[in-house]
């Protein structure tokens, strides 16, 4: 292989077509990818994770009487865009679709309490989750931007967009 691991297709014995993902794989792969560097984390171990479309739902939020503070947690989803066909038939009759959309990992830390170290290591770690990483099936990521969203309740919320992107064969 070439510098930095990159194989051109000219390469002898190389498939252009071997990685590639599906819907299902992308999201899975994506998913424990993120779900990995959250739980290798002990700043986040504790912190609730809540995935798109699973029948859990977030902590409720403390009643206006309740002293106590409301507790951290964070929710990732993922979300595509529209897809098309990139590349022309090959000899087999298959052809290349590009898919692309958006990862958004909504980060809720106490209210009024400025962007504490919390808040500031939640957001870091979601980053540093997708910044320079791809998936086995060559799920790549760029634009990782973190968004400061407001006030949410007894929240502040903050959301970190990747931007993803991966080649399916049909």
């Amino acid at each position: 292989p070439a510098a930095g691991g990159y194989r051109p297709a000219a390469c002898a014995g190389a498939d252009p077509l071997m990685v590639v993902a599906n819907q299902k794989t992308a999201r899975n792969e994506v998913m424990a990818l993120f779900y990995a560097a959250w739980q290798a984390n002990p700043t986040s171990l504790p912190v609730p994770l809540f995935w798109d479309n699973v029948d859990t739902d977030p902590p409720p939020a403390p009643a206006a009487t309740d002293k106590a503070e409301a507790a951290p947690w964070v929710r990732a989803q993922m979300r595509h865009n529209v897809g098309g066909q990139v590349t022309l038939a090959d000899d087999q009759g298959r052809r290349r679709w590009r898919r692309s959309g958006i990862i958004i990992v909504e980060v809720y830390t106490p209210r009024n309490t400025g962007f504490d170290r919390l808040h500031d290591e939640l957001i870091q770690i979601v980053k540093d989750a997708f910044e320079g990483k791809s998936t086995p099936s060559e799920v790549i990521f760029s634009d990782v931007s973190p968004r400061e969203i407001g006030p949410d309740g007894p929240w502040f919320q903050s959301n970190v967009l990747v931007a993803f992107e991966y080649d399916e064969i049909k």
